[in-house]
């Protein structure tokens, strides 16, 4: 799936694509007990917020294992809200 590029806003910061909706059922362990606690953020959506990441730094190269991980880390934060 490609990341669909976005326009920047007037101020040079590009608009951030709304994340899906959090499930709240609970998931299955390997043991057969649920476990709520803990959702991880696919490949993808971690892909998807680095580059909006890069896009506010103007698309500066060389900090792509920094925006990988903030953007992780805002998604992992995200998702187990609640």
């Amino acid at each position: 799936m490609r990341v669909q590029e976005s326009k920047p806003r007037k101020n040079g910061t590009a608009t951030m694509p709304p994340m899906t909706a959090k499930s709240t059922t609970p998931r299955a362990t390997t043991a057969g007990k649920t476990s709520t606690s803990a959702r991880k953020p696919t490949n993808e959506q971690i892909a998807t917020r680095a580059y909006y990441l890069y896009l506010e730094r103007g698309g500066q190269h060389g900090c792509d294992q920094d925006d990988w991980y903030r953007a992780e880390q805002e998604l992992i934060r995200e998702m187990n809200r609640g």
